[in-house]
């Protein structure tokens, strides 16, 4: 419990700029194309490629979820990041009692022991934290939410190779468009 109270603040962080990593390199790109997809196609439909635009549809609504989600726990670390603070700034608080109390020569082992408790709770602290931002509804969204990502990206693979390697299915050109 020791060893791993003090990395919380440090896999916290780790965790926060990975959760921001993903969302603005990653979802907030694909949510945008998948938007403007949308927006671009509104009323041309896709009947050579059938599924194209549910796909799509699909893609766009699992980024804003996962999206969101991770703002979410970015959120819930930067509380639990607080939390941690308050409590190291309480037990800073008491251990300057105590020194105090230890320089006048009033301190002893009742005062060790208590120092002792102050440090294990404050770590404690932090590791219970840390387990409330990886265990938490949000975390299962987006666990779920990136497994149905994977699934998406198969049926981008069938669409893709079951489609646009078929001549005579899909024209490119409207040139090319009554072509066998």
């Amino acid at each position: 419990i020791l060893l791993a109270g003090v990395l919380v603040p440090v896999n916290l962080t780790i965790a926060m700029i990975c959760h921001l990593a993903q969302v603005f390199l990653v979802l907030l790109p694909v949510l945008i194309v998948a938007a403007y997809s949308e927006y671009a196609d509104w009323d041309h439909p896709c009947k050579s490629i059938p599924g194209l635009r549910l796909w799509a549809r699909v893609v766009g609504t699992l980024a804003f979820l996962i999206a969101t989600s991770r703002l979410l726990q970015v959120a819930k670390i930067s509380a639990a990041k607080k939390e941690i603070q308050r409590k190291s700034e309480e037990m800073k608080e008491s251990l300057g009692k105590a020194e105090a109390a230890a320089a006048s020569g009033m301190g002893g082992l009742e005062d060790l022991k208590r120092l002792f408790t102050m440090h294990a709770t404050t770590l404690q602290t932090a590791v219970a934290c840390e387990g409330r931002t990886r265990v938490n509804a949000f975390a299962h969204i987006i666990g779920f939410g990136t497994l149905l990502w994977l699934l998406t990206i198969f049926w981008n693979l069938y669409l893709y190779f079951g489609y646009m390697f078929v001549p005579g299915v899909v024209a490119f050109a409207e040139a090319a468009k009554h072509d066998p």
